[in-house]
């Protein structure tokens, strides 16, 4: 299956570079200037997705392939089996999504399934949860990767939204699930603290803190998981904040449209194009008007190629390739294509400003203002291609070791080792991908 998927990879990038790509993109690709991420895939699926579990806790999941085999599963009844329906969603969803399904507001919205339960009860249910999604193999024989998002407190934003109850029924609203989305929260970050045998790494923990949790006893208990085991991730918010963080750090909040829902949940990234920071200094020799000049032009091509694949997404699901995504949701698609992003990373900020002024940006002033002031450049740029195509376009340092890796070899080959400023040895030079702290 691993050497099917590989061939199956290799004809599918050519297939994209050949026939999918404009041929500017597809030379920047093959010469290093950029980097694709998952090209195999560019034309066929999108790579992240924040799931409404309201959709399929009120009507339930339909678990039918395409020769018409499967079973649907009704309304959950109570905790165990609304756990059961997002494994499912989470298994239909996996064929369409590469590479990551958060869960949004978990500890909000299955609040009402937890009513009456005790502590423990929650918290061996959601082991078992654990335990199953890390046992499910989907396309490629992969597990999935799963994010869930654990509030701490309802926020404000959603105390007055209607509650999806048991059996699909609307009971009250969210506000009055403040107990239950306590004890939810308890259970879970102690079922994460109680695993002895490592760390559980899948699902990830986005725990968001809003004013009145920060020093809460919940608080404590993220802090020990941390501590522990250095997995979850925090995103410190306000309490009317309606902000949502995958565990790559993409953030989608209430800037683009002004809605919680329609800017937060059921949208995703559609795919990522990664620049190649050294190479602009590289081929700019140091000539400041000339560097912003090739920074312009990736920024530009960039763009251009996300618009490729968002055309691309648009046909697959008005041609039903994309069933799970593509599914009426009250008159339009659940996936929600024009709120969703599409993101321009970058890798070898880091390199590239050593290279212009001798010291990384974390060695004096001068290096971290001439980053900060490349990042604020390379913003302005998107921003005005933004206001022309009215499109979700977002700068992001998205972790890529792949792209770290195939960039720098291939710099080497081009300006030769004694010219480049690379991490690594020898053997496997990289350019740094990661934001450290």
């Amino acid at each position: 299956e691993t050497v099917r998927a590989y061939a199956g990879n290799r004809v599918m990038s050519e297939y994209t570079l050949l026939n999918v790509l404009h041929r500017d993109a597809a030379d920047a690709y093959l010469s290093g200037a950029i980097h694709i991420e998952n090209l195999s895939d560019w034309p066929l699926t999108i790579d992240t997705i924040t799931h409404d579990l309201r959709i399929y806790l009120r009507k339930g999941t339909n678990i039918i392939d395409t020769h018409g085999i499967g079973l649907s599963l009704p309304p959950p009844k109570n905790f165990k089996s609304a756990l059961l329906t997002i494994l499912s969603v989470i298994r239909l969803s996996s064929m369409e999504v590469l590479e990551e399904q958060l869960i949004e507001f978990f500890t909000v919205f299955l609040a009402p399934f937890v009513k009456n339960l005790s502590l423990n009860e929650i918290k061996e249910q959601i082991k078992l949860f654990i335990y199953d999604l890390n046992q499910t193999l989907c396309r490629g024989n992969v597990i999935p990767r799963v994010s869930l998002g654990i509030e701490l407190m309802i926020p404000k934003f959603l105390e007055n939204i209607e509650a999806v109850a048991p059996s699909g029924r609307l009971n009250e609203s969210y506000g009055d699930y403040e107990e239950e989305c306590r004890l939810l929260a308890e259970a879970t970050l102690k079922a994460f603290t109680e695993f002895r045998e490592k760390p559980v790494f899948n699902p990830q923990l986005i725990i968001k803190f809003r004013n009145k949790t920060i020093k809460s006893e919940l608080s404590l208990l993220a802090h020990e998981l941390a501590a522990k085991y250095g997995t979850p991730f925090f995103a410190v918010l306000r309490s009317d904040e309606a902000t949502s963080y995958d565990s790559m750090g993409t953030r989608f909040s209430t800037e683009w449209v002004g809605d919680w829902e329609l800017d937060t949940l059921r949208v995703g990234s559609m795919g990522r194009i990664i620049l190649n920071i050294p190479r602009v200094f590289y081929e700019a020799k140091k000539d400041e008007g000339k560097l912003l000049g090739i920074l312009r032009e990736r920024i530009e091509m960039a763009i251009r190629t996300l618009m490729v694949k968002r055309k691309n997404l648009f046909k697959r699901i008005r041609q039903g390739l994309l069933p799970t995504l593509s599914e009426d949701v009250g008159g339009e698609t659940y996936f929600r294509m024009e709120n969703a992003s599409c993101i321009i990373g970058f890798v070898g900020l880091n390199e590239a400003v050593k290279l212009f002024s001798g010291n990384g940006i974390y060695e004096n002033a001068t290096s971290l203002k001439l980053a900060l002031d490349l990042i604020k450049r390379m913003k302005q740029i998107i921003q005005e291609e933004f206001t022309r195509i009215k499109h979700r376009i977002l700068l992001g340092m998205s972790p890529s070791l792949k792209a770290s890796k195939r960039l720098a070899r291939l710099d080497i080959e081009r300006f030769g080792r004694a010219h480049i400023c690379v991490r690594g040895s020898r053997e496997n030079p990289y350019y740094l991908s990661l934001i450290h702290i």
